[in-house]
């Protein structure tokens, strides 16, 4: 059977609003003069609560979600005028696996965008004013990959084996044209250092490699040289 319990001020809505079934509290509603300001969930087993709502203006402001043992698992807050403050997850044992920061609500500052405690594995990242300027993925407490977006300047992308040696590294300037382009073996041999130019579609036939600018590579321990100028070479 489902029970409700409503209250009224001149016909409208005010004050706690109660849904019942088979007398376990399911739902909670408060209301200002029929204005809907803040609603509660509740799990049907247990009845605690699962989900809260908070609203402003006739807009929500905050979020929450609690896991069965009462344990705060999701919190979305934003301030009095709509601009998001931060947005933060935990797992049923309590540990942050989100955590992303807000100002006037633009990304802003150091990210965790996600957690795995189980494998130890971390992806972060870094915003200011709105603006990506670091993405990092760790395992193990060991910094695997990371790509770095500095404002008017290079982008860089690396990555390092389970022991902190580099494995790989491209550097690109800022308009995409040109890049640098490093790999190590496992021992931190330099295999391969390409320096390249694009300065047109260079994908001439799909069975061969096609190099612009100059570098070298390494390939069954023999190394390659080559200077491509501007004009693709194969």
């Amino acid at each position: 059977s489902t029970k409700t319990i409503t209250h009224y001020n001149h016909g409208l809505k005010h004050g706690l609003y109660q849904h019942f079934e088979y007398d376990v509290l399911i739902r909670e509603e408060m209301y200002d003069q029929d204005n809907l300001i803040e609603e509660k969930d509740y799990y049907a087993e247990g009845g605690t609560l699962y989900f809260q709502r908070v609203y402003e203006n006739g807009s929500t402001v905050e979020e929450k979600s609690f896991s069965e043992n009462g344990t705060l698992i999701f919190h979305d807050k934003k301030n009095e005028y709509g601009y998001r403050e931060f947005i933060r997850a935990w797992d049923e044992n309590g540990i942050l696996t989100r955590n992303e920061t807000y100002t006037n609500g633009q990304p802003n500052g150091a990210w965790l965008n996600a957690y795995n405690p189980e494998l130890n594995k971390k992806d972060s990242s870094f915003y200011e004013k709105g603006k990506l300027l670091r993405n990092s993925s760790w395992e193990n407490d060991q910094l695997i990959a990371e790509t770095v977006f500095p404002e008017n300047k290079k982008t860089s992308h690396a990555t390092w084996d389970s022991n902190g040696i580099k494995t790989y590294e491209k550097i690109c300037d800022s308009t995409g044209t040109s890049y640098t382009e490093k790999q190590w073996s496992e021992n931190g041999k330099l295999i391969s250092h390409l320096t390249t130019t694009i300065t047109a579609a260079v994908l001439m036939n799909p069975t061969s490699i096609i190099f612009i600018g100059s570098g070298f590579y390494f390939e069954n321990d023999t190394l390659f040289v080559f200077d491509a100028g501007s004009e693709p070479s194969s």
